[in-house]
């Protein structure tokens, strides 16, 4: 499992969906120091837990972004007009 680490971007659980981006600016026993780059702007955030799954999304909790997909390569064109 990866550490949390200062300048690594998790998700910020503020009790809305989706989550909301968030870097780490610090580690202390554990638990992170947040910015959380919310719609109405920064919040700073001491102390935050990692939202483990069995803890269900807990609001207040912060966790690794979830990974999208790698699009599937576009196939190529085999065609020639010459």
């Amino acid at each position: 499992m990866t550490a949390p680490s200062p300048g690594r971007i998790v998700h910020f659980n503020a009790g809305e969906n989706p989550c909301v981006p968030a870097l780490v600016t610090e580690v202390v026993d554990g638990n992170v120091c947040i910015v959380a780059f919310q719609r109405l702007g920064l919040t700073f955030l001491p102390g935050v837990q990692e939202d483990y799954p069995s803890r269900a999304s807990t609001p207040g909790t912060w966790h690794w972004p979830e990974r999208e997909p790698e699009p599937e390569p576009e196939p190529e064109d085999d065609s020639s007009d010459g």
